[in-house]
C-alpha cells in the first residue's frame, strides 16, 4: 500500500457571506465580486485537498461559491457552532480524493474549563 499525501489549508474568509447575484445587495454584509474573484483564484492556485475555513455564512454561500466559482470540485460541508451571527466553520473537501471521510463534533459536549479569574 502507497501513502498518500494531502494537502491541507486553513483560510478566514472574514465573514464570507455571498448571494447568487452580480452585485451584492449591501456591500457592508455580502463579499464583493472581486473579493470573491480573488478568494476563488487563491484557493485554486493553492491547490489544497481539503480546506478548513473559518467565518463562514452559512452552507449557501459555500455551496454557491464552490459550484459557480470553484466549478464544483469540492464538497462543501458546514459546522454549525454556538455563532449567534451565522457565522460557522466550513470545509472544502476535494471530490476525487481517494477515501471516505467522516466529520465529528463535540459541540454540545460542555468543556469544564474556568480562567484563573473565574474560579471563586
Amino acid at each position: 500500500m502507497s501513502a498518500v499525501k494531502i494537502k491541507f489549508c486553513t483560510i478566514n474568509l472574514e465573514n464570507f457571506f455571498i448571494v447568487k447575484s452580480e452585485y451584492a445587495p449591501n456591500p457592508g454584509i455580502y463579499k464583493s465580486l472581486d473579493k470573491i474573484k480573488w478568494m476563488a483564484k487563491t484557493i485554486t492556485e493553492i491547490d489544497a485537498d481539503i480546506y478548513m475555513l473559518t467565518e463562514i455564512g452559512g452552507i449557501e454561500s459555500l455551496e454557491y461559491f464552490n459550484d459557480i466559482y470553484l466549478e464544483g470540485r469540492y464538497h462543501p460541508i458546514i459546522q454549525t457552532g454556538n455563532s449567534n451571527r451565522g457565522i460557522e466553520v466550513g470545509y472544502l473537501v476535494k471530490k476525487t480524493l481517494p477515501f471516505k471521510y467522516q466529520h465529528s463534533t463535540y459541540k454540545n459536549h460542555p468543556i469544564n474549563f474556568l480562567y484563573p479569574h473565574e474560579v471563586e
